[in-house]
């Protein structure tokens, strides 16, 4: 399913075989590097706050691509945005944008 998400959203720029080396890369990396240095890395790459609310943004929305944020899902929002050095208030907000209809269930 992820796979599917992921061919949709390059619109044919990307061939399966590309997306298949994508992913194979990514898989790699999560087997090799702990959590705390993948955020690490992705802080120093995006220095702007901007920036790491955009791509923690753009992950909430794969994990709610099937519809549904797990409360396991949200405190893994929750952990990436204090090591991504975001407020909370911006994890939450970035929730309700993304996620409306999973943050309106939990109430």
């Amino acid at each position: 399913m992820f796979r599917g998400h992921v061919s949709a959203a390059t619109k044919g720029r990307l061939s399966t075989e590309g997306v298949e080396t994508l992913l194979s890369a990514i898989e790699a990396g999560l087997a090799t590097e702990k959590r705390e240095e993948r955020f690490a890395s992705i802080r120093r790459r995006l220095g702007e706050p901007r920036l790491r609310r955009a791509a923690l943004s753009l992950a909430v929305r794969v994990l709610n691509a099937d519809g549904v944020l797990r409360t396991s899902e949200m405190a893994f929002v929750l952990r990436a945005a204090e090591a991504l050095e975001l407020p909370a208030t911006e994890a939450h907000a970035i929730l309700s944008e993304e996620a409306p209809a999973s943050i309106r269930a939990l109430r």
